[in-house]
């Protein structure tokens, strides 16, 4: 232990004689950092407690896609039944959900978009459904077959950036009734917003 101090010793001592460290009053002894003030959050009052919610909220929401991630994503199969919830739903709203039932819903089509395109459209398509308290809104992918291993690019990053989006609550392949039978539409996913 001590060879490794006195190398870290000397590593610092060269460094200082090149410039490269500069000594600095503040972190001389490490007793310093406990003369720092200490706050206590206990003791702001609950109103500036909800003012810095809602600005933090809003910076969230303000904030551009480059949020979301397009690393380590799971190639989803394109004919794959999508399934994800934060949290258990009515049998009510998860009807909804699969059926999209009512006429206020937003719907985007992102056929023929690029990764990054599809990426920026469907934030700002989040956004915008979110900011006018929308609920229900369904994002048309398509069913490309074209890519490697039968593996949809596009439904798998969609799949991917839903789960990042705070305000998505949930999601599921779209579904249509024909003669009183649900039929999954695997070129599209229904969403679930706050």
């Amino acid at each position: 232990m001590t060879e490794r101090n006195n190398n870290d010793d000397l590593f610092i001592k060269e460094m200082k004689k090149l410039g490269v460290i500069k000594e600095t009053n503040h972190c001389k002894t490490d007793q310093s950092i406990h003369n720092l003030p200490k706050y206590s959050l206990a003791s702001l009052p609950k109103a500036t407690y909800a003012k810095r919610r809602v600005n933090a909220q809003k910076t969230i929401a303000q904030s551009n896609t480059s949020c979301l991630s397009e690393f380590s994503v799971e190639g989803i199969d394109a004919f794959e039944n999508i399934e994800h919830h934060l949290f258990t739903l009515t049998n009510k709203k998860k009807r909804k959900l699969h059926f999209l039932e009512g006429s206020n819903n937003f719907t985007i089509d992102l056929h023929g978009y690029t990764i990054d395109q599809a990426r920026d459209e469907l934030c700002c398509f989040i956004k915008e459904a979110s900011n006018n308290n929308i609920k229900y809104v369904q994002i048309i992918h398509g069913t490309s077959t074209s890519s490697t291993n039968n593996k949809n690019t596009l439904k798998s990053f969609c799949v991917h950036w839903l789960k990042q989006i705070p305000e998505v609550v949930a999601f599921c392949s779209a579904r249509r009734l024909r003669n009183k039978i649900a039929i999954i539409n695997f070129g599209a996913i229904n969403a679930l917003l706050k």
